[in-house]
């Protein structure tokens, strides 16, 4: 079995195991599991929902199993979600920088929130629904704050405004949620 097939039956087992059972615990170890294993989170953002579809479909094909869409894309796109969902995509719900935004996206379905500022109440949310939660930092007092509020992940931003992957590197030996 291929790598690309290995990970599409990894999150398709996610999937299933959504529908299986009721332990939102053991589904948000499983989703945190699924992005570390991954390892690429693909962003898209689009003006509306129109191409959201063929945009799936192109980055399966090429590979990618996780994608982050921007807060203001899923507004209007529950049911295309779902059907992405369906086809093997983990899909996240971007640019989040308030708990409100974030519980919305886990109404419409989504597999983990990325938040664009370091914010304890997006984590809680987060928490509260049992999905990853990703925060964003870009200094090492920021990247720090977001460990100690226990995201699953940080996403380092910007990292070339400090110098680029020589500055980013060591935040990641430092702290092992940083991505």
């Amino acid at each position: 079995m291929s790598e690309r097939q290995q990970i599409g039956s990894h999150t398709g087992r996610l999937a299933s195991h959504e529908k299986d059972t009721g332990d939102s615990r053991e589904r948000k170890t499983k989703l945190t599991e699924a992005i570390r294993e991954i390892g690429i989170i693909a962003t898209v953002q689009l003006p509306n929902e129109q191409h959201l579809l063929r945009v799936g479909t192109a980055l399966l094909d090429g590979g990618i199993h996780s994608v982050e869409l921007a807060y203001t894309t899923i507004r209007s796109a529950g049911s295309l979600i779902q059907e992405l969902k369906e086809s093997g995509l983990l899909i996240g719900v971007g640019a989040v920088t308030r708990s409100a935004q974030a519980r919305e996206g886990g109404v419409l379905g989504a597999d983990f929130i990325t938040a664009s500022v370091t914010t304890p109440d997006v984590v809680s949310a987060c928490e509260e629904m049992k999905i990853p939660c990703i925060l964003s930092g870009l200094t090492p007092t920021e990247v720090w704050r977001a460990h100690e509020m226990a995201a699953d992940f940080v996403k380092i931003t910007a990292a070339e405004a400090l110098g680029g992957r020589p500055t980013s590197v060591p935040y990641a030996r430092r702290y092992p949620t940083c991505s």
